[in-house]
C-alpha cells in the first residue's frame, strides 16, 4: 500500500501528530513530516509559500504517489498539490482547513500573530515556539506565517471552481466547535469536489491538540483504510 503523509498546521511541526500516529493502522504506513521553516527543516527559499510546502511533500514522497492527511494549513497544501500534480496524490483528507480566504479573513488571522503582543500576553506560547522550531525563531516564524496568510487573502488558491478540477477522492472534515473554519465553507468545498466526502466531528474545536485523537484516528483509519 502507498504511504500516508501527515501534514501539520501553521506554527506547528511533525510532532503535532505524536498522539495520533500510534492509533493509526500499521498498514497505512503513516509518517509525519515538517514543512520548510518549521521544526528542524530549514527554509532555503523564503518566504513561506504553498508552492514550497508542496515541494516538501514531493520530497518526502520520494516521487511516489502518496495519500495525504492535512490539518489546517497542511490540508490546504495537500489539495493544492492534488490539483497541480495529480499524479503525486492518491487521496486527501483535510481537517480544519480554511478554504475561503479574502483580505478581511487574512487580517483577522494575522492580527493574532503579532510577535510583540504575544511576548507580552503569552510569553509561554513564544517560549514553546522557540523550543519546537530549532530552524528559526518564534519571531521569524510568526512574521513569515502572517505574510503567508496575507498572500492567501489576495490569491485564494482553492476557490470552488478550482476544486472541481481535483479528481482524486477527498474527504473534507471539520469540527462542530471550530471557530476559525465555518461549516458553510467546508460544505461548499465538499460540494465542489467531484469525489468529495464530508465529515463533521462532534464536540471538536479547531485546535488539533484539543481534539479527541480516537475520533481523528477513526476518521483516518476509515477513509484511508477502505
Amino acid at each position: 500500500m502507498a504511504r500516508l503523509l501527515l501534514l501539520h498546521g501553521a506554527l506547528a511541526n511533525h510532532k503535532q501528530f505524536n498522539a495520533l500516529l500510534p492509533l493509526l493502522k500499521p498498514e497505512l504506513q503513516a509518517e509525519a513530516i515538517d514543512f520548510s521553516g518549521h521544526g528542524e527543516k530549514t527554509l532555503t527559499k523564503p518566504p513561506f509559500s504553498v508552492e514550497t510546502f508542496c515541494d516538501d511533500i514531493i520530497e518526502a514522497s520520494n516521487l511516489e504517489p502518496v495519500h495525504l492527511f492535512g490539518y489546517s494549513m497542511g490540508g490546504y497544501a495537500a489539495l493544492y498539490l492534488a490539483k497541480k500534480y495529480p499524479e503525486q496524490v492518491l487521496s486527501v483528507l483535510t481537517l480544519g482547513t480554511k478554504y475561503h480566504w479574502n483580505k478581511e479573513t487574512a487580517v483577522a488571522e494575522t492580527n493574532r500573530l503579532q510577535y510583540e503582543r504575544l511576548v507580552q500576553k503569552a510569553p509561554g506560547f513564544i517560549a514553546a515556539l522557540n523550543e519546537q522550531h530549532s530552524c528559526t525563531t518564534a519571531e521569524e516564524l510568526l512574521k513569515r506565517t502572517a505574510a503567508f496568510l496575507t498572500h492567501l487573502g489576495v490569491q485564494d488558491y482553492l476557490r470552488p471552481q478550482t476544486l472541481t478540477g481535483i479528481k482524486q477522492p477527498v474527504c473534507v472534515a471539520v469540527g462542530d466547535r471550530d471557530k476559525m473554519v465555518t461549516l458553510e465553507e467546508t460544505v461548499a468545498s465538499y460540494k465542489a469536489l467531484p469525489l468529495g466526502q464530508l465529515a463533521v466531528l462532534p464536540d471538536t474545536p479547531h485546535l488539533f491538540e484539543k481534539m479527541d485523537m480516537d475520533k481523528v484516528a477513526t476518521l483516518l483509519n476509515g477513509f484511508f483504510g477502505e
